[in-house]
């Protein structure tokens, strides 16, 4: 099945594999892809539920990385709480560093 997202999504994007914990996992990692092939897409075939707001907050910190925000200090705090509101929010690693600045 992700091989042919892949393949829908023009082959960008990588496919990662790992036995050891079996899971499979579709990653895009240019913010260029990113910007002309995956948000174009998301745009046209909007999520539903929360995925949906998910995606909104998503498209503002690839358009802040786009500016060079996440370059600057305050800005990377900006897109470090956007993130907190993501999904499952931070991993514990990235709450250990930014713990004093963020209200999660």
């Amino acid at each position: 099945m992700l091989l042919r997202i892949k393949s829908y999504f023009y082959e960008i994007g990588t496919i990662i594999t790992n036995d050891n914990y079996n899971f499979v996992i579709y990653k895009v990692y240019s913010l260029d892809e990113i910007i002309k092939v995956i948000i174009p897409h998301f745009n046209n075939y909007p999520l539903i539920t929360q995925k949906r707001s998910d995606f909104t907050v998503w498209k503002d910190i690839v358009q802040l990385m786009k500016e060079g925000q996440h370059l600057k200090k305050e800005s990377l705090i900006k897109i470090v709480c956007l993130k907190a509101n993501l999904n499952k929010g931070l991993s514990s690693k990235l709450k250990g560093y930014f713990l004093d600045r963020i209200k999660i």
